[in-house]
Order: C-alpha cells, then sequence, then structure tokens
C-alpha cells in the first residue's frame, strides 16, 4: 500500500461543544473531559498509526467548513448568509516515523465552530495528479454539510477519475443517517466502517473495536505488496515469503514448467542463461518486498494476539468490562467545581442562610452545604459529572447520614459541568425517587467499586 490519506472531521462538534442545549452535545467526552478531537488523537496514536509502518506515504490532514473574513477579521455576508468556505489543514506529509507523527497529531487544536465538508475533502484527494491509487481513513462524527448523498457522490467521482480508492471510516457517535452514508462509502470501495459509541475510553476496548478495520487496511496492504511490479521482478527463482494471490500462483508455475532448478542435469547453457538473469538490484528489490511483507504479516499477527487476548479477558471477567479507576485528584476537582456552580446558583435564591463547607478547606463531611429557606435548616449533598453521565455514588457514612435526616435532606446533581449551561437534577427524596423509578440503585455498566460505596443511576 504506496500512499495513505488521513481526514480528520475539524468541524465545530469535535471540539468545544457550544450548543451545550442540543441533545448530542457533550455526549461523547473522554473521563477528563476532553473532547471528540481529543478522542480522535488518542484513536491515531494508540491503535491506528502503529499499524501503518509499511506505507510508503502518509499524509494526514483536517478539515472543515469556516466563515471567510474581511481584512478586519469580519465575517463577511452575501444575501444574509455568512459566507462559507471549505479549507484543509496539513498536519503531516512524508515517510512514516511514528515519533514525529504523534508529535504532529498531539499539536492538533480543538476545533471551534464549523460544517463538515466531507465530500469535498474526499474529492481533494481523489484529484491529485500524478496518483492513481488512494487510501483514505476518514474520522468524522457527523454528515456532509456540503452534499446530502456525499456518498454516492464520491463513488460518481471515483467512477469519473478512473482511479481506485479504498475508503476506511471510523465515526464517532454518528447518527443513524451518517452511518448509512459512511457505511455505504466504505463498503462499496471495499473499505470498512466502524462506529464508536462508548462513553468511556479505553485503549482495550477501542483496539478490539477498531481491529476488524486494522485488518482490513493490513490485509490490502498485503495484497497490494503482493502484486507490487512482479512483472518488473527479475529474480523469478526466489518465492516471496508472503501470502500469494492466485495470479501470483499461476505465474510460479509457468516459471516451473520452463525452468527446474533441481535438475542435476540441466544443461550448463541454461544455467548460464539462468545466471544471467540476476541482478544486483533485483535480489535488493526482493529482499525490501520480503521485508515489508514479513513486517505486515508481523503486524497482523500483533493485532490477533491483542484480539485474542482481549476477548479471553473479557470471558474470564465480564465483570471487568468497565472498571471505574478513580482519580482521587480529578474528583476533587470536579466536585469543587459542582459546588462552586451550585453555590452561585444558591446565592441568587434569597434564601436566608447558604454556608458552603468547602469553599476553603474540604470539612469531610456527609453534606456539602448547610442552607435555611424560610426557617427550615436543610442539608444538601453535591454530586457531578463532567460528562453527559447520570450516575454517582454515595458512602456508608453519606447514606447513614441522609437516612437519619431524610426531611431535611437534599441532594443535587450537576450534569456536564464543563459546559456552557450545566444541568442540575434536585433529588427531593432518595428513597422517595427510587420508588418512583426516578433512582435506580445500580450501574448502566459493569464496573468495580469501592468498599462501602452505593452506586446510584438518575433515571429521568
Amino acid at each position: 500500500m504506496k500512499n495513505i490519506n488521513i481526514l480528520i472531521d475539524a468541524s465545530g462538534s469535535m471540539g468545544f461543544m457550544e450548543r451545550a442545549g442540543v441533545e448530542h452535545e457533550n455526549k461523547y467526552l473522554l473521563p477528563d473531559g476532553s473532547t471528540r478531537t481529543q478522542l480522535v488523537k488518542k484513536i491515531l496514536i494508540n491503535s491506528i498509526i502503529p499499524k501503518l509502518s509499511f506505507v510508503e506515504n502518509l499524509e494526514i490532514n483536517s478539515f472543515r467548513q469556516e466563515a471567510t473574513l474581511d481584512s478586519e477579521g469580519q465575517k463577511i455576508i452575501v444575501n444574509n448568509k455568512v459566507l462559507e468556505v471549505p479549507k484543509n489543514y496539513s498536519c503531516f506529509s512524508g515517510k512514516y516515523n511514528f515519533e514525529i507523527i504523534k508529535n504532529e497529531i498531539e499539536k492538533i487544536e480543538n476545533p471551534k465552530s464549523g460544517g463538515t465538508p466531507l465530500f469535498w475533502a474526499i474529492s481533494m484527494i481523489l484529484h491529485q495528479k500524478n496518483k492513481d491509487d488512494f487510501n483514505i481513513i476518514v474520522l468524522s462524527d457527523g454528515d456532509a454539510n456540503d452534499k446530502i448523498n456525499f456518498d454516492e457522490e464520491i463513488l460518481r467521482q471515483i467512477d469519473i477519475c478512473k482511479k481506485k480508492c479504498t475508503v476506511y471510516f471510523i465515526g464517532i457517535d454518528q447518527d443513524e443517517e451518517s452511518q448509512k452514508k459512511s457505511k455505504n462509502l466504505a463498503e462499496k470501495t471495499n473499505g470498512f466502517y466502524v462506529n464508536i459509541d462508548l462513553v468511556n475510553y479505553s485503549e482495550e476496548k477501542f483496539e478490539s473495536l477498531l481491529f476488524s478495520l486494522n485488518a482490513s487496511i493490513i490485509t490490502n496492504g498485503l495484497k497490494w505488496y503482493n502484486n507490487l511490479n512482479q512483472k518488473d521482478l527479475y529474480v523469478e527463482h526466489i518465492i516471496p515469503l508472503t501470502i500469494r494471490d492466485d495470479e501470483y500462483d499461476k505465474k510460479l508455475e509457468a516459471i516451473s514448467n520452463n525452468v527446474s532448478f533441481k535438475n542435476e542435469n540441466q544443461s550448463s547453457d541454461k544455467k548460464s542463461k539462468i545466471d544471467d538473469n540476476i541482478n544486483v538490484e533485483s535480489i535488493a528489490e526482493q529482499v525490501e518486498f520480503n521485508t515489508k511483507s514479513l513486517g505486515l504479516i508481523e503486524t497482523q499477527m500483533q493485532s490477533l494476539v491483542k484480539e485474542i487476548s482481549y476477548l479471553r479477558k473479557d470471558k474470564l471477567n465480564i465483570e471487568d468490562e468497565f472498571v471505574s479507576n478513580e482519580d482521587e485528584e480529578l474528583n476533587k476537582k470536579i466536585g469543587y467545581q459542582c459546588e462552586q456552580f451550585l453555590n452561585s446558583i444558591f446565592k441568587t435564591n434569597n434564601w436566608e442562610k447558604v454556608n458552603w463547607l468547602n469553599e476553603l478547606n474540604e470539612q469531610s463531611k456527609p453534606y456539602d452545604f448547610e442552607v435555611t429557606v424560610s426557617g427550615i435548616n436543610y442539608y444538601i449533598e453535591c454530586k457531578g459529572s463532567i460528562n453527559n453521565s447520570k450516575e454517582f455514588f454515595l458512602t456508608k457514612n453519606e447514606w447513614q447520614f441522609y437516612l437519619q435526616n431524610r426531611n431535611n435532606y437534599r441532594l443535587y446533581f450537576v450534569s456536564e459541568i464543563n459546559a456552557a449551561n450545566p444541568e442540575i437534577i434536585r433529588i427531593e427524596d432518595l428513597l422517595v425517587d427510587m420508588g418512583d423509578g426516578k433512582l435506580i440503585p445500580c450501574s448502566s455498566v459493569n464496573r468495580k467499586v469501592k468498599a462501602d460505596r452505593i452506586l446510584f443511576q438518575i433515571n429521568k
């Protein structure tokens, strides 16, 4: 496989979710609160780029539709609409070097608002001069905003250009319509499609999810090397150490019918002719050919070993499908942010008293606020998350304190604390909400939890 182009969607939804009220915004963030672009960077560095060492030329670009600005930096308006144009940003172009590629990928920034010109981005690659064989890996979370049926339009462009093109598509939480189009394009170009829709980032999980895609890329690479310049290989008696296709097997059979190297009675004249066909450059080409082929097979085997290892672990430890690796420092930071946000809201309620216990130092009490409303004292516990997950836990002491103070205990859950408008869910009484089915004492995924903790899932 001589060339691979990687296209990274740099539209607004891949960055900081500015439209926090939209259903899918902020949905698939990593546990540390980073964006879909950060997820793409992890996927590339950990699961894709290491599999591409056999590629001769690699190009990585991000693409987006963005507003056109005038000389004063103001958006240009045409017919009451902002004039937008598609743009391509080069991240890397050249020979394979993992460390260099990794460094360049890590420099990619979270994009601001912008569209997804998928048709334009892929078309730009197809119309490159002096190239007639393309392998494109696309990572995007949406549909094209420049062509309604971008998949069929791209297939038409491929036919017009008379070029070979294979598209591998990694969807990042694509909706049903986007999945349909992206999958259609990948399958009709003999590529592969996979949609990432997991909330929790796990390198092992994604390695397994992307296994088939990686296998498809590597297999196509093997086929390409196997057919590479066969007509130009003069040392035909050196059998390549690769998986051979039917055409090459026929060629070997034809060679063996004409020349038998094991025939001791072979004439010296015929041996001489064979020796004349051998040259140093051909041997060097064949050695390089075999080396790359073996490298591809080795990569494929490594992927198989990882997949088998993951499946074995998954089978033996089903309860460990998702492991809650608690980061105490991160949890404290999130907790403080949620309490700070609630405190700012409480201050606007004209309550008689609002006492934020942990404002200066963590007090380690089973509640976070003491407030007085209409002469009644209440204890308020604050829980929250940085993503769309609405799960929390109470310690044994927090649960017992709630039971002892049910009438004066309230729990506030802050969802997506880093969003523009975090959602606040107020729980009047834990047991009452459990009885109404609004609060479920379990997790939506399998996970390990520390002792003396009770998991809850808000079902609203």
